[in-house]
């Protein structure tokens, strides 16, 4: 039977927590404050939380904890790129675990937060309930290639490329059209804020294209919000900031080390369509993971909001908690 969204639910808590002398973490937490806990980890890097994050999780069983990652959302300061690597990240979500008083958690991640859930597992697996992903980013150079480079996602989506390499109001040379990141990273090494606006609202807009089956004009994805506007500001140069060092990661880090982590349950979501996550890494993780299941959702994309993938989401948290209970695991 097709599942909608939780009802709509306020946090009874919000914080910052100061992990070093610059970054201050935001931290809210909704539902049973005895439940299960659970952390979300948003999408990026650089992304944000939103407040449909909190609905995927039933209220009067989980503990629901989000976060903004250092340097963006509603965390101090955003944008920052100082101090901002996946060791930092991993770092913070240690700290907000022992801060909250949490002895184990389940994660939840999409994309580059199913990057961040997958690295937490490998280096924290102890404090690990379980893991549900939405789309699987094993941040391969392959990968990255396909998002940013001219024969991935540019032939597919040949004139929302070109719209994103018009976004830094230059024209590219062949070395730094072979993947986008390249032309970006000068852009937002400038001075110029115009211009580097006007770069964070392409770059924020491709994404936002690519990610549905729904399509999406140009004045469309460009009247955005003041709140888009800063999520478009952070995300852009987090995310670039990221992409063009591999995400601080080396080669095939996560499938090379993610065999020991093999005894804790997972769920991969995995839109049929989805373009951004496909299903060829996910798929890389199965032979390593014993007790991992892989869904595949008919009809979406990697955008967590179409019904189908709502569903599917909102069906594998509720299964995950009763699992957990039945096995007594909590």
């Amino acid at each position: 039977m097709s599942r909608a969204l939780y009802a709509p639910i306020k946090p009874y808590h919000r914080e910052w927590l100061a992990v070093d002398s610059i970054h201050q973490i935001y931290i809210e937490q909704s539902g049973n404050p005895e439940g299960i806990a659970v952390i979300y980890l948003h999408d990026g890097p650089g992304m944000g939380s939103c407040d449909e994050a909190r609905r995927f999780f039933d209220p009067e069983v989980y503990r629901i904890i989000v976060i903004d990652q250092r340097g963006c959302g509603r965390s101090i300061p955003a944008p920052c790129l100082i101090d901002n690597t996946t060791d930092f990240l991993l770092a913070d979500l240690e700290k907000v675990r022992q801060y909250l008083g949490v002895s184990k958690w389940l994660i939840f991640g999409s994309n580059w937060g199913a990057t961040l859930a997958l690295l937490y597992t490998i280096k924290y697996k102890a404090c690990v309930y379980g893991l549900i992903l939405n789309g699987v980013f094993l941040a391969t150079k392959e990968e990255l290639y396909w998002r940013y480079g001219k024969e991935g996602l540019a032939r597919l989506f040949a004139d929302y490329f070109d719209e994103l390499l018009k976004g830094v109001q230059q024209v590219p040379n062949e070395g730094e059209r072979s993947i986008v990141t390249n032309v970006y990273q000068n852009c937002f090494s400038g001075k110029n804020e115009l211009a580097i606006l006007s770069a964070c609202k392409a770059w924020y807009c491709w994404h936002r294209r690519i990610e549905t089956l729904e399509t999406l004009t140009h004045e469309e994805c460009h009247a955005i919000t003041a709140q888009q506007t800063h999520q478009a500001l952070c995300f852009a140069q987090v995310a670039n900031h990221y992409f063009t060092k591999q995400c601080f990661l080396p080669e095939d880090y996560i499938t090379e080390n993610i065999e020991e982590c093999s005894f804790i349950p997972a769920t991969i979501i995995q839109g049929r369509y989805d373009f951004l996550c496909r299903i060829s890494s996910a798929e890389k993780l199965m032979p390593l993971w014993s007790r991992a299941r892989l869904q595949i959702v008919p009809k979406t994309g990697h955008s967590m909001l179409e019904a189908e993938k709502i569903s599917a989401i909102c069906q594998s948290t509720d299964a995950m908690a009763s699992f957990l209970n039945q096995a007594n695991l909590i």
